[in-house]
C-alpha cells in the first residue's frame, strides 16, 4: 500500500540515513576549525578566508539537526516506547528528549560560526574574537556531547532490555555515548586536542554509525509500530 511506503517509521529510516550523509559530510567540512586554543589571528584567518565553508557548515547543520535528527527520533520514539509496554516509557522519552536538547544546541553552535563569518571575526577585538570562538568549542565539543550521549543512550537501554533489535546495537549505542560523555573531559585539561578528547572523536562518528544502523533496521522492519505516547 501507498501508506506503508511513507509510513512514520519509513520517514524516521529516511531521515535517519540523511542524517548521516549530512553529518560525515559536516565533519569534513569543519574538521580543521579553529581550536580552543588558537589566537585571535588564526580565529580571524579561518573564519574570514574560509567564510563560504562556514556558511555551507551552518546551513547543513541546521538541515542536520531540524529536519533530519529529530524526525528520526521522533520515529524511534514510537518504536521504542511500544518496546517499553506496559512498563511507563521513561527511556523513549528521555531519548527523545536527548535529541531535542542536541538540536537546540547544535543549532546554537551553528549560529555562533556563522556570527564569526558575518565580519565579527573581522573587526571584532581581539578578546571578543577568542571569546566567542572559546564559546562555540565547548558548546560544540563540551555540551553538546551530553546531549547525544542521553539520546543514544536511552535508546540502547531500551535495546538491550527487549528484542527490539539486534543486542550489538545496543552495546555500539552504550559505547557511543559513554566515549562521548568521557571525550568531554578535555574541559579539565583546557585544550580540545588533549588525549581524553579523543574519547569524543571517536564517540562521535560510532553515534552517527549507531543512527544510520537503526534507520536501516526501520526501514526493513516489517513489524507495526505503535503511536507516539504522550
Amino acid at each position: 500500500m501507498e501508506t506503508e511506503h511513507w509510513s512514520g517509521r519509513r520517514i524516521a529510516g529516511v531521515a535517519g540515513i540523511g542524517f548521516g550523509i549530512v553529518a560525515i559530510l559536516l565533519l569534513a567540512l569543519s574538521g580543521d576549525g579553529p581550536a580552543y586554543d588558537d589566537t585571535a589571528a588564526e580565529v580571524r584567518e579561518f573564519f574570514v578566508d574560509d567564510d563560504w565553508r562556514v556558511h555551507l557548515v551552518s546551513w547543513l547543520s541546521a538541515l542536520a539537526f531540524v529536519f533530519l535528527l529529530l524526525p528520526f527520533a521522533a520515529g524511534l520514539r514510537s518504536v521504542l516506547a511500544a518496546a517499553e509496554m506496559p512498563d511507563d516509557p521513561i527511556w523513549s522519552r528521555l531519548s527523545y528528549s536527548g535529541a531535542v536538547i542536541a538540536a537546540a544546541i547544535g543549532g546554537v553552535s551553528a549560529a555562533f560560526w556563522e556570527v564569526l563569518s558575518q565580519g565579527v571575526a573581522e573587526t571584532a577585538a581581539d578578546d571578543t574574537v577568542v571569546a566567542l570562538a572559546r564559546f562555540d568549542t565547548v558548546i560544540f565539543t563540551g555540551v553538546l556531547p551530553w546531549a547525544l550521549a542521553l539520546f543514544v543512550g536511552a535508546a540502547s537501554v531500551v535495546i538491550l532490555r527487549s528484542a527490539l533489535l539486534a543486542r550489538w546495537i545496543g552495546w555500539l549505542g552504550a559505547a557511543a555515548a559513554t566515549l562521548s560523555v568521557v571525550g568531554t573531559l578535555w574541559l579539565f585539561a583546557e585544550d580540545d586536542e588533549a588525549t581524553i578528547a579523543y574519547a569524543g572523536f571517536i564517540g562521535l562518528p560510532l553515534t552517527i554509525l549507531w543512527v544510520v544502523v537503526i534507520a536501516v533496521a526501520m526501514l526493513r522492519s516489517r513489524r507495526p509500530v505503535a503511536a507516539p505516547v504522550t
